[in-house]
Protein backbone atom coordinates (compact mmCIF):
# COMPACT_ATOMS: atom_id res chain seq x y z
CA UNK A 1 0.00 0.00 0.00
CA UNK A 2 2.93 2.32 0.70
CA UNK A 3 4.11 1.77 -2.87
CA UNK A 4 0.66 2.74 -4.16
CA UNK A 5 0.87 5.86 -2.00
CA UNK A 6 4.28 6.80 -3.43
CA UNK A 7 3.03 6.21 -6.97
CA UNK A 8 0.04 8.43 -6.26
CA UNK A 9 2.36 11.11 -4.87
CA UNK A 10 4.45 11.04 -8.05
CA UNK A 11 1.34 11.10 -10.20
CA UNK A 12 0.03 14.13 -8.31
CA UNK A 13 3.34 15.89 -8.94
CA UNK A 14 3.14 15.17 -12.66
CA UNK A 15 -0.47 16.33 -12.87
CA UNK A 16 0.32 19.40 -10.76
CA UNK A 17 -2.62 18.58 -8.49
CA UNK A 18 -1.52 20.93 -5.71
CA UNK A 19 -4.35 20.17 -3.30
CA UNK A 20 -3.83 16.40 -3.41
CA UNK A 21 -0.06 16.80 -3.47
CA UNK A 22 -0.15 18.93 -0.33
CA UNK A 23 -2.13 16.28 1.57
CA UNK A 24 0.10 13.45 0.38
CA UNK A 25 3.23 15.39 1.33
CA UNK A 26 1.77 15.95 4.78
CA UNK A 27 1.25 12.19 5.11
CA UNK A 28 4.77 11.49 3.80
CA UNK A 29 6.16 13.88 6.40
CA UNK A 30 4.25 12.05 9.15
CA UNK A 31 5.61 8.73 7.88
CA UNK A 32 9.18 10.07 7.87
CA UNK A 33 8.72 11.37 11.43
CA UNK A 34 7.48 7.97 12.55
CA UNK A 35 10.45 6.30 10.87
CA UNK A 36 12.78 8.58 12.81
CA UNK A 37 10.95 7.84 16.07
CA UNK A 38 11.17 4.09 15.45
CA UNK A 39 14.75 4.23 14.13
CA UNK A 40 13.86 2.36 10.95
CA UNK A 41 14.23 2.90 7.23
CA UNK A 42 11.54 0.42 6.21
CA UNK A 43 7.91 1.29 5.78
CA UNK A 44 5.68 -1.75 5.91
CA UNK A 45 1.91 -1.77 5.68
CA UNK A 46 1.54 -1.75 9.47
CA UNK A 47 3.56 1.45 9.81
CA UNK A 48 1.82 3.05 6.84
CA UNK A 49 -1.66 2.28 8.17
CA UNK A 50 -0.70 3.34 11.70
CA UNK A 51 0.39 6.77 10.46
CA UNK A 52 -2.52 7.02 8.03
CA UNK A 53 -5.03 6.22 10.78
CA UNK A 54 -3.44 8.75 13.10
CA UNK A 55 -3.70 11.47 10.43
CA UNK A 56 -7.31 10.54 9.67
CA UNK A 57 -8.18 10.71 13.35
CA UNK A 58 -6.56 14.15 13.66
CA UNK A 59 -8.50 15.42 10.65
CA UNK A 60 -11.77 14.09 12.06
CA UNK A 61 -11.09 15.90 15.33
CA UNK A 62 -10.21 19.11 13.47
CA UNK A 63 -13.39 18.92 11.41
CA UNK A 64 -15.46 18.52 14.55
CA UNK A 65 -13.76 21.50 16.21
CA UNK A 66 -14.16 23.70 13.13
CA UNK A 67 -17.84 22.83 12.84
CA UNK A 68 -18.45 23.58 16.53
CA UNK A 69 -16.73 26.94 16.18
CA UNK A 70 -18.76 27.78 13.07
CA UNK A 71 -15.82 27.76 10.66
CA UNK A 72 -17.56 25.79 7.89
CA UNK A 73 -15.09 26.85 5.20
CA UNK A 74 -12.14 25.37 7.07
CA UNK A 75 -14.16 22.26 7.95
CA UNK A 76 -14.91 21.68 4.25
CA UNK A 77 -11.20 22.01 3.41
CA UNK A 78 -10.35 19.46 6.09
CA UNK A 79 -13.08 17.12 4.79
CA UNK A 80 -11.52 17.23 1.32
CA UNK A 81 -8.16 16.30 2.86
CA UNK A 82 -9.84 13.52 4.81
CA UNK A 83 -11.37 12.08 1.64
CA UNK A 84 -7.94 12.00 0.00
CA UNK A 85 -6.42 10.12 2.93
CA UNK A 86 -9.35 7.73 3.21
CA UNK A 87 -8.77 6.64 -0.37
CA UNK A 88 -5.75 4.69 0.91
CA UNK A 89 -7.73 2.72 3.46
CA UNK A 90 -8.93 -0.77 2.57
CA UNK A 91 -12.67 -1.16 2.17
CA UNK A 92 -14.27 -0.69 5.57
CA UNK A 93 -16.63 -3.22 7.14
CA UNK A 94 -20.28 -2.31 6.83
CA UNK A 95 -22.31 -1.71 9.97
CA UNK A 96 -24.25 -4.93 9.49
CA UNK A 97 -21.04 -6.97 9.00
CA UNK A 98 -19.53 -5.39 12.09
CA UNK A 99 -22.66 -6.11 14.09
CA UNK A 100 -22.56 -9.76 12.98
CA UNK A 101 -18.88 -10.05 13.91
CA UNK A 102 -19.44 -8.55 17.34
CA UNK A 103 -22.41 -10.83 17.98
CA UNK A 104 -20.35 -13.85 16.92
CA UNK A 105 -17.43 -12.92 19.19
CA UNK A 106 -19.70 -12.17 22.13
CA UNK A 107 -21.47 -15.51 21.70
CA UNK A 108 -18.12 -17.23 22.31
CA UNK A 109 -17.96 -15.72 25.83
CA UNK A 110 -20.06 -17.10 28.67
CA UNK A 111 -21.78 -14.38 30.70
CA UNK A 112 -20.52 -11.48 28.61
CA UNK A 113 -19.93 -8.38 30.72
CA UNK A 114 -18.16 -5.01 30.72
CA UNK A 115 -14.83 -6.65 31.60
CA UNK A 116 -14.92 -8.72 28.38
CA UNK A 117 -15.05 -5.71 26.05
CA UNK A 118 -11.27 -5.70 25.61
CA UNK A 119 -11.21 -9.35 24.57
CA UNK A 120 -13.85 -8.81 21.92
CA UNK A 121 -12.25 -5.60 20.66
CA UNK A 122 -8.81 -7.21 20.39
CA UNK A 123 -10.17 -10.25 18.62
CA UNK A 124 -11.97 -8.19 15.98
CA UNK A 125 -9.15 -5.64 15.64
CA UNK A 126 -6.58 -8.37 15.06
CA UNK A 127 -8.63 -10.15 12.42
CA UNK A 128 -9.86 -7.06 10.59
CA UNK A 129 -6.96 -4.68 11.02
CA UNK A 130 -7.39 -1.42 9.10
CA UNK A 131 -10.88 -2.42 7.98
CA UNK A 132 -12.71 -1.08 11.02
CA UNK A 133 -12.04 1.71 13.48
CA UNK A 134 -11.72 0.72 17.14
CA UNK A 135 -14.28 3.37 18.09
CA UNK A 136 -16.86 1.73 15.82
CA UNK A 137 -16.09 -1.67 17.39
CA UNK A 138 -16.49 -0.26 20.89
CA UNK A 139 -19.80 1.43 20.10
CA UNK A 140 -21.14 -1.78 18.55
CA UNK A 141 -20.08 -3.85 21.59
CA UNK A 142 -21.82 -1.39 23.92
CA UNK A 143 -25.09 -2.20 22.18
CA UNK A 144 -24.84 -5.75 23.52
CA UNK A 145 -24.45 -4.74 27.16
Amino acid sequence: MYKKFLDDLKDSMKKKDTERLSVLRMLLSSIKNEQINLHTDDVDDDLFFKVLSKNIKQLNESIEIYKKSGNEERALKEEKELNILQSFLPEQLSDSDLSDLVAKEISKIDNFSQKDIGKVMNSISDKYKNMVDSQRIYLEIKKFL
